[in-house]
């Protein structure tokens, strides 16, 4: 799976010190309990604060996530596949 990342900079630097639970960034499951999902390397550390807009590249999904330019931003990223509860309706000729 290829998602598509696009970074909103709110145009400020992070005021506060990183979580020190996450040292080597965070994994992110978006997922919530999905079957089927897809999981990739997210753009670690990001370049401020801001938030980040997923697009998946096969099943269209758009998700969004907030950062904020430090070594706890998010790392790897996972969504649910939306192909797998698309129903798909037979073609009538």
């Amino acid at each position: 799976m290829t998602f598509r990342y696009k970074f909103l900079d709110s145009g400020r630097e992070s005021k506060c010190a990183p979580n020190p639970d996450y040292p080597n960034g965070l994994d992110l499951d978006l997922s919530d309990g999905a079957n089927h999902k897809c999981c990739n390397n997210a753009p670690y550390p990001a370049p401020r604060c801001g938030s980040i807009v997923v697009t998946c590249n096969e099943c269209g999904i758009v998700m969004a996530y907030t950062v904020a330019g430090r070594i706890d931003d998010v790392r790897t990223l996972t969504m649910p596949c939306r192909l797998a509860t698309i129903q798909r309706r037979p073609l009538i000729v």
